[in-house]
């Protein structure tokens, strides 16, 4: 059935049930044949921008209080520890011999501060490749890796610092030829997510669309059962998008009912398990929907209708309008936290006239420390096991968002 059709079939089902006030808006897009490209969509606006998937090696997270880098892994990367930056020298062409031996790090897919060269910290101060100094609001390392490239080339790699907003890393081939340095900018990318970086040009690249997106849908790599992370083809969200799945409906459509508080920001909850294979082709679940907030703050229903694999890269899906945005200004303008700045130890109370439903606290490297579902216009938060530093407290109330921060000394 073509776009023009399934318009017309919608208006009608939709203007033959009681009730009905809006109406299914069906979208379609391609990821080229081979899952070429991946696609950044706004499910208020359609697909916003593309980039190749194989244009890129290293993603960097470029958002203010963002703190590591993530790999292609989509494109069959991987990333293996390999011990301080003093035995850089030390690496050689015998490590791609022994790498079947070791466990490679991957990406995170609960949030894009998850990032592979984050794996191995503790999700507060120490970012995995080194560690944030909270009087120098510096990141340093000592740490190197090896990377593994598509094409099946090696390189040694390190990131060595995060100063000022700059990232600065180098890298060689595995005897040490090719070596060389280099820097990103966060400055360069305001108001995104990552900056992108190919290691074999040494081009830095600006492949994310200056336009709003909600889904980006990409080839990664997912863990699908315990101790198994295998390559899937699906969408991840933008950090300021909240998600509710649900499932067992008789028609995704018209049954379910979005419930706020239910919603949350992890990224993978779309994810890619929205489909099955068998026989030689994909099939989506029919019962199936997403309640979307988008980060303009509209609530959409998103029914996944057609997917057609590798061959074509053919995305299909409808969506409808459940509400407009939402109305953020009383509520920023009310809330409150006190003391701040709070001595560790000390509680801080959070307050709001509209109420709370859901409070989120941040890391000064973007990872979420905690996620706390209440109920009332008033909240006390310890910061007892919450070392000196800047946090960002995430606040949400029926009405809207606000996020403020707090410096604990």
């Amino acid at each position: 059935m073509n776009l023009s059709s399934k318009l017309a079939l919608s208006a009608f089902l939709l203007s033959s049930v009681p009730g009905a006030a809006q109406e299914v808006v069906y979208d379609d897009f391609s990821m080229n044949p081979g899952y070429e490209y991946m696609v950044y969509y706004s499910v208020d606006s359609g697909v916003a921008g593309t980039a190749a998937m194989a244009s890129w090696d290293l993603a960097f997270d470029v958002r203010p209080m963002g703190g590591t880098a993530s790999i292609n892994g989509g494109q069959g990367m991987s990333l293996f520890p390999a011990g301080p930056l003093s035995g850089w020298d030390n690496i050689d062409e015998s490590f791609a011999n022994s790498a079947g031996d070791l466990e490679p790090f991957q990406n995170g897919t609960s949030y894009w501060s998850e990032g592979a060269f984050s794996q191995g910290g503790d999700g507060n101060f120490d970012l995995g490749w080194g560690v944030y100094d909270v009087v120098t609001h510096t990141v340093a390392s000592d740490s190197m890796y090896v990377i593994s490239l598509p094409d099946g080339t090696w390189k040694k790699f390190a990131l060595l610092s995060l100063v000022s907003g700059v990232y600065s890393f180098q890298c060689a081939d595995l005897d040490g030829s090719n070596f060389f340095e280099d820097q990103v900018a966060k400055s360069d990318y305001l108001g995104k997510i990552h900056a992108f970086y190919n290691l074999t040009n040494q081009e830095e690249m600006d492949l994310e669309p200056s336009t709003g997106w909600d889904m980006l849908f990409l080839r990664y790599v997912e863990e699908i059962q315990p101790g198994v992370n295998y390559g899937v083809t699906g969408a991840l969200t933008h950090p300021n998008v909240r998600v509710q799945e649900h499932s067992g409906l008789p028609d995704p459509f018209m049954d379910g009912v979005m419930d706020a508080t239910a919603m949350t920001d992890s990224i993978n909850v779309v994810g890619w398990d929205w489909k099955t294979y068998a026989g030689g082709s994909f099939t989506v679940l029919d019962d199936r929907c997403y309640f979307m907030e988008t980060v303009t703050g509209a609530h959409w229903r998103v029914v996944f209708t057609g997917f057609e694999g590798s061959m074509t890269g053919n995305v299909e899906l409808g969506k409808v309008l459940v509400s407009g945005a939402d109305v953020a200004e009383p509520f920023a303008a009310t809330a409150h936290l006190f003391p701040n700045p709070a001595n560790q130890g000390e509680e801080v109370t959070l307050t709001s006239e509209y109420g709370f439903y859901q409070i989120a606290i941040w890391s000064v490297n973007g990872a979420k420390v905690d996620d706390i579902r209440v109920q009332g216009p008033t909240y006390t938060l310890s910061t007892t096991d919450l070392e000196p530093g800047l946090y960002l407290v995430e606040a949400r109330s029926i009405l809207g968002r606000e996020v403020i921060r707090l410096v604990v000394q």
